[in-house]
């Protein structure tokens, strides 16, 4: 099996690059772009059924340019006439975003080839395909300019994904050797006919049912796996080797993240609460407290609240003294409670007399930097995300060597379509 074409290959979706998602700021670049979305090409009326007319020149429809079949056959308007707030008059523009389009003046993009990174064309058509249910969603729930922030959002990540991805399939398989080469076209070649044998070893039925169940043509799906397997052996043979995790930087990460691992204690505090005018009732908690009785006892027959359950700290008995949580006159009262039933004296605040118990204390186990399971957590925490900064420094890179587009250009195009074909009716 040749390798596929790459005249116009499915773009890559986020799911290549998974470990990659990161957002990174669209960076300009060299190359044909176009300067703003005001540049977005105006396409000649045509009539849909002209494209099933053999002599019939497609040129302006699926080149370059867009092909824009603008609602009754007439030209897309340059500048829509609609408010960005749904009422008559002339649009108002917010400064910065392009104005979409009202709803009877929207036309119906075919497809258009937004730009290229080293040789790959990137086509809206494909660009759209993985986002296009997230740009439905927003369209139906926000108005105009919401829309065109919110989609600018999404297009701009979006791009940055598949410019990376064709970047990283580039370099992929420019580092191939010709032996690779032969050897990945067998492994697809067995690939493909692994997947029609599973499924019962008809052609057609087999077909069928890969589309089926994975919503691709075989030869897309056979390409998909082809662009994942270059991707893991670019990150393996040339970003994983300068991903280095020394036993110095576990345990700065568990010394950064003590607390994590050794919680300190809890406690639950309990108070009551009275009127101090109520002399008989202040001395008749005094008594009872003082005869030993349970104290959720007491709080509930003096009218407070889930047995007078106050609140919780995470803290040590013996550093309530020094919680700033607390009053200075609440941390006076508690300073020497240490172990749960252990009740303060009273204290007066203003037209009060309140008394506290400790509660509960509850006190987790660490987990020391010396537990396996603790190293192998921090080992694979400080991996990861060194292995998703040297990944933005290769990205980076091949951005600085690689020919392609106008990312912003690009972007601005996007945009545009979008509100288009996705923004609010």
């Amino acid at each position: 099996m040749d390798d596929p074409p790459a005249a116009r290959p499915r773009v890559a979706s986020a799911a290549l690059l998974a470990a990659t998602a990161l957002w990174l700021p669209l960076a300009g670049g060299c190359g044909r772009g176009l300067e703003s979305a005001a540049d977005l090409p105006r396409a000649r009326p045509v009539e849909l059924s002209a494209f099933a007319d053999p002599g019939f020149d497609h040129g302006d429809a699926t080149d370059a340019d867009a092909a824009v079949l603008a609602a009754g056959g007439t030209p897309a308007p340059e500048t829509a006439p609609a408010r960005l707030d749904g009422a008559a008059g002339p649009a108002v523009a917010t400064p910065g975003l392009p104005v979409p389009p009202a709803a009877s003046d929207r036309p119906v993009v075919v497809d258009v080839l937004v730009g290229e990174v080293n040789g790959r064309p990137i086509f809206a058509d494909d660009f759209f395909e993985p986002i296009e249910d997230r740009l439905v969603a927003i369209g139906r729930r926000t108005n105009p300019s919401e829309f065109v922030r919110e989609a600018s959002e999404v297009v701009g990540f979006e791009l940055q994904q598949v410019v990376q991805n064709a970047l990283f399939l580039a370099e992929a398989e420019a580092d191939l050797s010709d032996q690779e080469r032969q050897g990945l076209r067998y492994w697809l070649q067995s690939l493909a006919e692994g997947e029609k044998a599973k499924r019962g070893g008809i052609e057609k039925q087999a077909r069928e049912k890969i589309e089926a169940e994975e919503g691709l043509s075989l030869e897309d799906y056979v390409e998909r796996q082809r662009d994942e397997q270059l991707i893991r052996k670019l990150i393996s043979d040339r970003i994983l080797p300068r991903v280095i995790v020394s036993w110095r930087d576990i345990e700065t990460e568990y010394q950064r993240r003590f607390d994590e691992f050794n919680p300190p204690p809890q406690v639950t505090l309990s108070w009551v609460r009275v009127r101090r005018s109520d002399a008989d009732l202040v001395a008749e908690v005094q008594r009872r407290l003082d005869a030993g009785e349970d104290f959720s006892r007491i709080a509930t027959d003096a009218g407070m609240e889930d047995g007078g359950r106050w609140n919780t700290f995470r803290i040590a008995p013996e550093r309530l003294a020094e919680s700033e949580e607390l009053a200075p006159v609440v941390r006076e009262a508690v300073a020497g409670l240490r172990e749960p039933g252990d009740v303060s004296p009273p204290v007066e605040t203003g037209t009060r007399v309140t008394w506290f118990e400790l509660s509960a204390v509850e006190r987790p186990a660490g987990r020391s930097l010396y537990d396996p399971a603790v190293q192998r957590q921090l080992r694979e925490t400080i991996r990861g995300r060194r292995l998703a900064e040297e990944q933005v420094r290769f990205y980076r890179s091949l951005l600085d060597e690689g020919i392609y587009d106008e990312l912003e250009g690009m972007a601005s195009v996007l945009v545009q379509i979008a509100i288009r074909r996705y923004g609010p009716r």
